[in-house]
């Protein structure tokens, strides 16, 4: 994965790991476009705020969760895909999901669609 890709990526995953408002914007700012969109099967998040807003919920609702790829990144042209789980504070895995994203010219994430789940039998 290319250095700027990864330092993106880090930041986006550490965004979602930090409950304090400040620092989650400052990681947003690093790795989200400002303009840019999450969609997930529970929300959707127009902007950088509206995004740290909803990880908030997340961390009142599951003080101590935090977030970890469970893959490399696939990478073509401005799309990227990857898979994570997110833990409770205890640790224990409490959901699995794959993220698929485009990129904006900047490198940041301008769109990032989120699936829960494994993937379903044929």
């Amino acid at each position: 994965m290319a250095a700027v890709l990864q330092e993106v990526l880090t930041a986006y995953i550490e965004a979602w790991c930090e409950p304090e408002p400040e620092r989650r914007t400052q990681l947003l700012a690093q790795s989200w476009h400002e303009d840019g969109v999450y969609k997930d099967p529970q929300m959707e998040a127009e902007g950088r705020a509206a995004l740290s807003d909803y990880i908030g919920t997340v961390h009142e609702r599951m003080p101590g969760a935090s977030l970890a790829y469970t893959s490399g990144v696939n990478r073509h042209h401005d799309h990227i895909y990857f898979s994570w789980h997110l833990a409770a504070g205890d640790g224990k895995v409490v959901l699995k999901g794959v993220d698929f994203g485009t990129l904006a010219d900047d490198g940041r994430l301008r769109q990032i669609v989120g699936f829960f789940g494994d993937l379903p039998a044929l």
